[in-house]
């Protein structure tokens, strides 16, 4: 029986030792699998919405009198002693003529001349000062329109002649002139006053006109200094006289070749001082004055540029007539002179919505 017990005991033992672990009360190591990385999600695909360009057709009416663009114009008018009948053209002419002009534009307007109702004098009308336009109380020679001009619209900086007449003299900053003598440029003390009158009289965005006024040529300060002068002012001008020419059938003192040149290069004109009534001069040049401030049309929208078509008296012009620039018409202005001031002009064209 010992022996049976002992051999029991001995197979439990054996029996513990070689069993499950399951039952030994031990823990179990557990193998964790690495995380695979997630696939990143793909985002929906997304269609660009086509952007589809619509437009509209616009008309516009303007005429060169509701314009009303902004006109800067300077007179110079000869007072030498031969210029009498002259000067009586121009008063008799010169208010109906600003009157028109200041219809159809912006008007600013200044006078260089000796001060007087009579001879070979120039003034404005009361009401005219009253409007702020300038008079600058000068007397003008034969010689010296284009020098006393000059001195008015440079800084005064620019305008020497404290050491006399002669080669040290100058003017806007120019002291090379074919003839420095005192009648060439006036006297002395008339060049020093009128020096820079005009310096606040321009504005930037105007169109710039002046007129000479004179039976003589210009001879110290010509049409090559003061358009030099001019440039270096930022000044763009356009040049009318009543002058002399070759064909002039009266008693002038001198062709103006300065002033033919100046209008030849500034589109300007020139009209024969020897007629006997002005008239006729003076609607001529309102007409070329209006529609060289007035060429430009401002348009509300900016327009497709083939689309524009312009009209005037009922005809469409041809495209070559005419420029774009953003949304600013302008129009031959050799077309606009053979206008009346009242004149429709139609502009028609498409825009986007």
């Amino acid at each position: 029986m010992n022996i049976l017990k002992s051999t029991l005991i001995l197979s439990v033992l054996l029996l513990s030792a070689c069993g499950d672990n399951s039952f030994s009360g031990s823990p179990q190591k557990k193998t964790v699998e690495p995380e695979k990385p997630q696939e990143p999600v793909a985002k929906p695909k997304t269609t660009p919405i086509k952007k589809i360009d619509a437009t509209e057709s616009a008309v516009e009416v303007f005429s060169l009198e509701t314009q009303k663009s902004p006109l800067d114009m300077v007179w110079v008018i000869d007072n030498s002693g031969s210029m009498s009948e002259e000067a009586e053209q121009v008063r008799n002419n010169f208010k109906k003529f600003t009157a028109s002009v200041e219809d159809a534009t912006n008007l600013n307007l200044a006078l260089i001349s000796r001060i007087g109702s009579s001879g070979t004098n120039m003034e404005l009308e009361p009401s005219d000062r009253d409007k702020g336009y300038i008079e600058l109380d000068q007397e003008i020679g034969s010689w010296n329109s284009l020098a006393l001009l000059a001195a008015a619209t440079c800084p005064v900086s620019t305008t020497d002649v404290s050491n006399g007449f002669g080669n040290n003299i100058k003017v806007c900053n120019i002291n090379s002139f074919g003839d420095n003598t005192s009648r060439a440029f006036g006297k002395e003390d008339e060049l020093t006053e009128i020096r820079g009158k005009l310096q606040s009289f321009y504005r930037p965005e105007a169109t710039k006109v002046f007129v000479v006024v004179t039976d003589d040529d210009a001879t110290a300060v010509n049409h090559e200094h003061i358009t030099q002068a001019f440039v270096d002012q930022g000044i763009k001008p356009i040049f009318y006289s009543f002058s002399g020419s070759g064909s002039s059938s009266c008693s002038i003192a001198s062709t103006g070749t300065s002033y033919i040149e100046l209008a030849k290069k500034t589109n300007g004109a020139v009209f024969d001082i020897c007629e006997n009534d002005w008239t006729q001069h003076f609607e001529q040049l309102k007409k070329s004055v209006i529609s060289k401030t007035n060429a430009n049309f401002e348009l509300a929208s900016q327009p497709m540029g083939s689309s524009v078509k312009v009209q005037i008296s009922g005809k469409e012009i041809p495209k070559d007539k005419f420029t774009i620039t953003g949304k600013t018409i302008t129009i031959d202005q050799i077309l606009l002179e053979a206008l009346e001031t009242d004149t429709k002009i139609i502009i028609s064209y498409e825009r986007q919505i």
